[in-house]
């Protein structure tokens, strides 16, 4: 009998026991698990492209600058014209937005035989010159030239000859060509060959406005001064009968008359002195 109550107590001691532990485990809270670790961010690698730092440091002031307005569209202008010089090619480079440099050459010949007072002359108009101009524009398309003609070679030339026995004249007085030494000479009219000039006008030889085709005109003068004339004649004369025959060179008469011919056309040619320039032409960018 004690025995059954012993073991009564044991099993009763057991459950009493286990009891209080399942009660224990539900009232505690549940063991949270560590956070782990947030993820960090990966260290800047040393290695990194110099290129992008330098990149976004670079201040403004070094970045390349703008192509300038004035040289966005014309790098080189040539244009032809026509005027009292003769035919005028001519190219044209932007120095700044309302200013360009411009050279050309002028050029023209012609030649016809005419007789006066009996003495034929051979002539030959040479026009050849060279120039160099600034072009300013005060306005978009009215531009004032100032420059130079840095080499003038217009000049008239012609050969005289007078057939032996035929009859010529000087100043009024007449003369015959000497049969066995005929009359012969060479007459000149040139400038100087270095002369200001200035020129105004409408159109620009290197527009800015993109077109590739313009046209010009210009006024202005090209001043010459006063202009240099040679006339000189050789052969044999003798009176208007054939008598007292003598080499022009030695006849003061002739000589006289020759000085009066050169002073006159000296004095009508000094009115082109101030030679006046119209100009009408085309001009190509390129």
């Amino acid at each position: 009998m004690r025995k059954a109550s012993l073991l009564t107590v044991v099993a009763f001691a057991s459950f009493f026991l286990a009891a209080m532990a399942q009660s224990s485990f539900a009232q505690s809270p549940a063991e949270a698990p560590a956070p782990s670790p947030a993820p960090t961010a990966p260290a800047p690698s040393a290695s990194a492209p110099a290129a992008t730092e330098s990149a976004a440091l670079t201040p403004l002031a070094q970045l390349p600058s703008p192509m300038p307005a004035y040289r966005r569209h014309p790098k080189l202008g040539v244009g032809v014209s026509i005027s009292p010089l003769g035919i005028d090619i001519e190219a044209a480079e932007p120095l700044s937005p309302t200013m360009n440099v411009r050279a050309g050459f002028n050029t023209f010949g012609h030649s016809d035989s005419v007789q006066i007072n009996g003495i034929n002359y051979n002539a030959q108009l040479n026009l050849h010159s060279v120039e160099a101009l600034i072009d300013w524009y005060p306005r978009p398309r009215f531009h004032l030239s100032p420059g130079l003609l840095l080499y003038n070679g217009n000049q008239l030339t012609a050969q005289a000859s007078v057939p032996g026995g035929q009859i010529f004249s000087l100043s009024g007085v007449s003369y015959m060509s000497m049969p066995s030494d005929p009359v012969t000479g060479v007459a000149k009219l040139d400038f100087f060959k270095l002369s200001p000039m200035i020129l105004a006008g409408f159109g620009n030889l290197a527009p800015r406005n993109g077109k590739h085709f313009s046209f010009r005109f210009e006024f202005g003068g090209v001043y010459q001064g006063t202009p240099h004339v040679h006339l000189n004649l050789a052969g044999g004369d003798c009176n208007p009968d054939g008598t007292n025959c003598n080499t022009v060179s030695m006849n003061p008469a002739i000589q006289s008359a020759l000085q009066s011919i050169r002073q006159t056309v000296r004095h009508d040619a000094s009115n082109y002195g101030l030679f006046p320039i119209i100009k009408i032409g085309i001009a190509f960018v390129i």
